[in-house]
């Protein structure tokens, strides 16, 4: 398949500009870039819910690649309402003039009868109805996604099309088990409402936390959650632990990071012993127990090989190791 070249800011250029590479590098990246979508979005052929049909309204599209989503048991992809004025697909596309957007799934509404500028108003007004339950369906089916901030507007109005809303498929998401399931979910929404159901959720507007490691944020909320829990002390006793960690050189800071600290040459398991050491001699951990509150380590330390303490926590110590690590946190008098 070949791509048309575009502009390369022939007004915005420097002396000397070698157009020959630049435009057949732009071809070979953007060949591999595109053909990387195509073989993505035609996985979809394997699924008995969804259709290939790169048209609407009838007419072919010129550079649209689209998997529609049946909507009846006759095989239709077109969910029409009562009066016949509005049609609804459910679709999962790739634009390949624009692939910038990459692939991308939701719902395209279409003025069957009437006027256009009215049954485009209609079908922004049907998605603010329908879009909060859409979004509790999806976030109650996704249990590790939210899609309270996914819903992208659109400006396109043409051919008596208009997509309410799209969703960008994450470059880490597949696209069966995200973006097919997602659009048959949103199929099932408007399906019962177009039949005369109403919408029954309110959606409590959130405000996304951005949650860190490795920061300066990071590290206050960790001495903050100390403090509340066991005191001014027990705080102190914990910044200082990491002061002497640096000091002997168990543990150096990460300049790629906020704050971050690695240890040096302690392997797993000795960082282990020496993490369980400080929570004994500071009381945030019972004597003689496994049970490390790890959450006010891993948001702040990484292991020799760069590792989170994921694989940390699953260390069995043996004996000799537990009696060399508690000689080297005497030698730190924390």
């Amino acid at each position: 398949m070949e791509y048309t070249y575009k502009n390369l800011e022939y007004n915005e250029s420097i002396p000397n500009r070698d157009w020959d590479f630049e435009r057949a590098k732009y071809e070979e990246l953007r060949t591999i870039f595109v053909e990387g979508f195509i073989r993505k979005i035609h996985k979809l052929a394997g699924e008995k819910s969804f259709v290939l049909d790169n048209s609407f309204n009838g007419v072919k599209a010129g550079h649209h690649i689209m998997y529609k989503c049946k909507v009846d048991d006759a095989g239709g992809t077109m969910l029409i309402t009562s009066d016949g004025h509005i049609g609804y697909e459910f679709l999962v596309e790739f634009d390949l003039e624009d692939p910038e957007y990459g692939i991308y799934y939701g719902c395209r509404g279409h003025v069957k009868k009437g006027n256009q500028g009215e049954g485009i108003q209609r079908i922004q007004e049907y998605w603010e109805e329908v879009r909060n339950e859409v979004c509790v369906v999806l976030n109650n089916t996704f249990e590790d996604k939210d899609f309270t901030n996914r819903f992208q507007v659109t400006d396109n109005a043409n051919n008596k099309t208009f997509w309410p809303f799209w969703i960008a498929l994450g470059a880490d998401e597949d696209i069966v088990e995200v973006a097919a399931r997602a659009t048959k979910l949103i199929r099932n929404v408007y399906k019962k409402f177009i039949k005369g159901g109403r919408p029954r959720t309110t959606l409590k507007k959130k405000t996304l936390e951005v949650r860190t490691k490795y920061t300066q944020k990071a590290y206050q909320i960790v001495l903050d959650t100390i403090e509340v829990k066991y005191g001014q002390e027990v705080k102190e006793k914990f910044e200082k632990f990491i002061k002497k960690m640096e000091e002997h050189g168990i543990v150096v800071r990460d300049d790629r990071y906020e704050r971050c600290y690695i240890f040096k040459d302690f392997n797993n398991t000795m960082v282990f012993c020496l993490i369980k050491e400080f929570c004994c001699d500071a009381k945030i951990s019972p004597e003689k127990s496994s049970k490390i509150p790890w959450i006010y380590f891993t948001p702040l330390f990484l292991s020799k090989r760069d590792e989170s303490f994921d694989s940390i926590k699953k260390m069995k110590p043996n004996t000799d190791t537990e009696k060399e690590v508690k000689e080297k946190y005497k030698k730190l008098d924390v």
